[in-house]
């Protein structure tokens, strides 16, 4: 996605912004405002075992902070 895309993207509820970035990094630079912390190792348990609307509870309404 290119940077004029995701801008315009911005603020719309309908766009997930995933940021699969490790903890470390996160921690060291911050979290994209709005996106929401998978680190790229859990994306696959992430959705493998989860049914739709436990990983809305999960990951998009608690919006989780990196871990420090």
């Amino acid at each position: 996605m290119s940077l004029n895309i995701w801008q315009s993207q911005v603020g719309d509820s309908r766009v997930l912004l995933i940021d699969v970035r490790n903890r470390t990094e996160l921690n060291e630079v911050g979290q994209i405002p709005g996106s929401v912390c998978l680190p790229l190792h859990e994306v696959e348990a992430a959705f493998r075992d989860l049914e739709a609307e436990e990983f809305k509870e999960r990951r998009v309404e608690k919006n989780l902070e990196p871990e420090r």
